[in-house]
């Protein structure tokens, strides 16, 4: 029984100059679809840092999507004669909806947040409102000069849309990534968003990326539930250090794996100027 569709390798990928190339026009003329590293071959295009960070296996998400098709398979009605296999498809596609659902939510928040950075009067959901206030809240506080906001920049090999880069109260110059997750439920009773070592990896390949030397990096983590649990935190010096040889390593295997090195690719235009 094939539950599920046939995988598909495809993320974010940009030009060495940093221009976005995630679709690419269908051989039949007919639209666009997604960029896979096959294109990105014969396009000498660069990997986002989450394609790169994406070949670590994350037991978190992993359980977090199976706790989904199981709950899909306890709620959902069956129908009347229904076969099992066809039964089976609607628990993966309304699974499938519950993941995108939350995806979807990631997409309007960050938007939302970019808008307010860059002056901008933010077009939010209602449904979300509760949580960029409480974002809000906490960036009119803290937030003192923004540097970049949702802004493309180019590493060795690889590219990737930045956050924020700005100065912080209390900090400095930062590179802030937004994260909204499901709450965990802490023995206190309290809940907060969860944070990963790869939050980190992340935060430290863009700085990587951006000029003007050593930077904080702070995950700005919102819980995605009706607690609207806002988390700050600031990563030790020490996981900056361990995550750049990380990052450095994973970009390594990443080449191995997909058997395209990136980073022999040679900006024509920067070359000229």
């Amino acid at each position: 029984m094939n539950l599920l569709p046939r995988s598909i390798e495809y993320s974010h990928w940009y030009t060495p100059s940093g221009v976005a190339v995630h679709e690419v026009p269908r051989a039949d003329g007919q639209g666009m679809r997604p960029t896979t590293v096959a294109d990105a071959r014969k396009k000498g295009l660069l990997p986002s840092v989450t394609n790169v960070i994406g070949i670590l296996e994350k037991p978190a998400l992993t359980a977090w999507k199976c706790e989904q098709a199981i709950l899909s398979a306890l709620t959902l009605p069956r129908l009347p004669d229904e076969p099992d296999q066809d039964f089976a498809h609607r628990v993966v596609t309304d699974s499938d909806e519950t993941r995108d659902k939350a995806a979807g939510f990631g997409r309007d928040f960050h938007s939302a947040c970019s808008d307010y950075l860059q002056g901008k009067p933010p077009s939010v959901p209602i449904s979300h409102l509760t949580h960029f206030e409480v974002w809000k809240e906490w960036a009119d506080a803290n937030v003192e000069k923004v540097w970049m906001t949702e802004q493309i920049v180019v590493g060795r090999g690889y590219a990737g849309t930045t956050d924020l880069v700005a100065d912080l109260k209390g900090i400095g110059r930062s590179v802030v990534d937004f994260k909204t997750r499901t709450p965990q439920k802490l023995k206190s009773g309290f809940k907060l968003a969860p944070y990963f070592d790869s939050d980190c990896v992340q935060l430290c390949a863009y700085d990587m990326a951006i000029p003007g030397g050593f930077k904080a990096l702070v995950s700005c983590l919102i819980s995605s539930g009706t607690d609207c649990t806002l988390n700050i935190h600031r990563w030790p010096i020490d996981d900056h250090h361990r995550a750049h040889r990380l990052f450095v390593n994973l970009l390594d295997v990443w080449c191995l794996i997909k058997k395209y090195d990136p980073r022999t690719i040679i900006d024509i235009n920067a070359t000229l100027v």
